[in-house]
């Protein structure tokens, strides 16, 4: 069958190239809300006990610290600035005096110390005193440490080169600080059960060895310098399996470098392969997600020269995609990842030090697809009935499948789409155009098949749409059907030869697929 012989003008541009559709973003940005001066890091919680996610800001040359209540639309109401001791950087969440209430740590460099902050249920924070740890610190993690069911903190000292360790009492102190030597420059750390043995373990970036380094802990406490790994310039870390291989790896950020390194980690908590990715200019900041709804940990980084925060969707083994850039107001300096907005999927905050601000940003989901227009009742009276089933989507390989069902038995067909532009209704051999008419493309033609015991309108079509965006089921048809947000139009054109026009038209869908 050639397209010259069955049809008439219109359907010649089924072989010319489809115009790309303008793109969707990776995220939506929402509000943004002023900090105190220099907003360092934050970390989300439930402050308020209302269900919503709430957030708090350290800013660093305000001694002071930002409270956003959440109100589980997306948008926060800001409080009054809360003051600590001195200057802070990293903060972590935690109900440490047992009260119910959300309690915060935060990092106090300029004194050297920790301090407590109690939560009242409110969102409001009253001191609780400050803890002497080894020096500068900068980050502070919180989590059971020694077996216990008391939260325990860990905490990155830039200066000394240690990372120290206070065991929590219930009551909301904290015992002596016991140090371990990590590396020099230690920026951010992780608490994670790398090991597999039920016991938090730490890993440690240290900015000027160009390393990441592994404490593993034994579940009382104690912990022993057990792998490192060179990893150029790590400014953040998050702990995520990227793999699919029921471990914990390391993803970092080089601020340096603008890579992003995965590390995995071997049977017993070894660092172990490593895989690099280029991502945007300086980034500072790294956390994980997942944005496509696959199950697999996607990488956002926060970086701050680019002004922009980057996206890299996992694949489940060892890569992720070619990174996918969303502009941000100002330098993401930290990025916090969380369903802000009660849809499902995760956004994110973005830290922006220079500007004195977070900015929010909502992520945009999975694909989707609707049905549309108006089949041609064939010649033996079945009317052609195109419909979806699964996700589209351009990283998750799970089926999107396009099916034409009560179709003439036997008979040619093919799929006939177009990427971009608006849904038409032009009248067209009979029945009605759905996607044209400019710039359609097909797919090869094939027999509908059926079985005639059963009927004469049992003829069908399909295809794995997923799979045929990518290349892997039938070529690469059009580029601009693997860039994220743009709609493609499908219908279905076939032969109906006991028709006086010949031709079966189905009703469309319109499809936007995602990451």
């Amino acid at each position: 069958m050639t397209l010259a012989s069955t049809t008439g003008p219109l359907l010649l541009a089924l072989c010319a190239l489809a115009a790309p559709g303008s793109a969707q973003s990776l995220f939506t940005t929402g509000p943004t809300y002023a900090t105190g001066n220099a907003p360092f890091a934050g970390e989300l919680g439930d402050l308020d006990g209302d269900g919503d996610l709430d957030y708090v800001v350290t800013n660093y040359f305000e001694t002071s610290v930002s409270v956003f209540l959440g109100t589980g639309t997306g948008t926060f109401v800001p409080q009054p600035l809360i003051g600590v001791s001195d200057s802070p950087r990293g903060i972590a969440l935690g109900e440490l005096n047992g009260d119910g209430h959300l309690d915060a740590v935060v990092a106090l460099p300029s004194i050297g110390a920790l301090e407590v902050l109690f939560g009242d249920g409110a969102g409001g924070f009253t001191s609780g005193g400050t803890h002497v740890v080894g020096g500068f610190p900068v980050w502070v993690e919180l989590g059971r440490l020694d077996g216990d069911a008391t939260l325990d903190v860990a905490i990155g000292n830039q200066s000394t080169d240690v990372v120290s360790i206070l065991l929590g009492t219930g009551t909301g102190q904290f015992g002596p600080s016991t140090d371990y030597a990590a590396g020099h420059s230690t920026e951010e750390i992780a608490l994670g059960d790398l090991e597999g043995d039920g016991d938090l373990d730490i890993v440690v970036g240290s900015w000027l060895d160009d390393r990441i380094a592994v404490l593993s802990g034994n579940g009382n406490g104690v912990f022993n310098l057990t792998s490192a790994k060179y990893v150029f310039s790590p400014k953040s870390i998050a702990l995520a399996d990227t793999n699919a291989d029921g471990r914990l790896d390391v993803i970092s950020v080089g601020s340096d470098s603008d890579l992003v390194t995965i590390t995995e980690i071997s049977s017993g908590g070894t660092l172990s392969w490593q895989h690099t990715f280029a991502t945007g200019d300086y980034p500072a900041a790294v956390a994980v997600g997942d944005w496509n709804a696959d199950g697999v940990p996607d990488v956002v980084t926060g970086c701050a020269s680019g002004n922009e925060l980057d996206l890299l969707v996992g694949s489940g083994g060892a890569g992720v995609s070619p990174t996918l850039s969303h502009p941000v107001p100002g330098s993401p300096w930290h990025v916090s990842v969380g369903d802000l907005n009660g849809d499902g999927i995760p956004d994110v905050i973005s830290v922006e030090l220079v500007q004195d601000q977070i900015s929010i940003h909502f992520g945009d989901g999975v694909g989707s697809y609707v049905e549309y227009c108006t089949a041609k009742v064939n010649s033996t009276g079945g009317t052609p009935d195109l419909f979806g089933s699964g996700t589209p989507s351009l990283s998750n390989l799970s089926p999107f499948v396009i099916q034409c069902r009560n179709m003439r038995n036997f008979q040619m067909a093919m799929f006939i789409y177009k990427v971009g532009g608006a849904p038409a209704s032009q009248p067209f051999q009979g029945g009605t155009l759905c996607i044209g008419p400019g710039g359609i493309r097909r797919t090869m033609p094939v027999n509908t098949g059926g079985d005639t015991e059963i009927g004469e309108n049992t003829g069908y079509l399909w295809r794995d749409f997923n799979r045929y965006a990518l290349g892997l089921d039938g070529g690469n048809p059009d580029p601009a059907m693997l860039v994220p947000g743009n709609t493609y139009r499908v219908q279905v054109w076939g032969r109906d030869s006991g028709d006086p026009f010949g031709v079966t038209l189905s009703d469309a869908i319109a499809v936007t697929p995602w990451l």
